[in-house]
């Protein structure tokens, strides 16, 4: 409701409309066009999800790293990254960690950005490396945080 109070002081010839995939591509090429201008980069804007897995001897998957690379700002984000329980502390998580940074490396990616909750892996995040840009409290539920992670790579240009 407060969004249809903000509405109703402003000029009546807009209305905001929860909109199909078509309408979302547009704003975002108008965003991308207006990007330019200030940061006029020799890129298209590319946005490659990644799916890595880990799989057994039959073929089961057993853990996984969800993630979507963006040549135009050269960054890589990591959505998820799960551990079947009996395999954590093994050292597959660093591996694929690993393996994303090498595939974010070779897209020209300089930066490797990660969102996790208090009572997920924070600790495992800076033992490799990462460093902890925020935090929000009590989110998402009390008692808990959110914690924003990015790792700078290292790029050849």
């Amino acid at each position: 409701m407060v969004a249809k109070e903000m509405l109703d002081r402003l000029d009546s010839r807009l209305k905001i409309v929860e909109d199909d995939e078509a309408a979302g591509e547009y704003v975002r090429q108008r965003m991308l066009c207006y990007t330019r201008t200030k940061v006029p980069l020799n890129r298209d804007r590319l946005v490659e999800p990644v799916r890595l897995t880990l799989r057994d001897a039959d073929n089961m998957i057993m853990g996984g790293l969800l993630a979507n690379i963006n040549t135009y700002w050269r960054r890589c984000s990591i959505d998820i990254l799960w551990i079947e329980e009996e395999f954590r502390n093994l050292g597959y998580g660093r591996a694929l960690l690993e393996a994303i940074e090498e595939l974010a490396k070779k897209r020209d990616c300089q930066l490797v950005a990660v969102n996790t909750a208090s009572f997920l892996a924070p600790d495992f995040y800076r033992k490799c490396g990462y460093e902890l840009c925020g935090t929000t409290d009590s989110y998402p539920v009390k008692g808990h945080k959110l914690y924003v992670f990015k790792k700078t790579l290292e790029v050849s240009s």
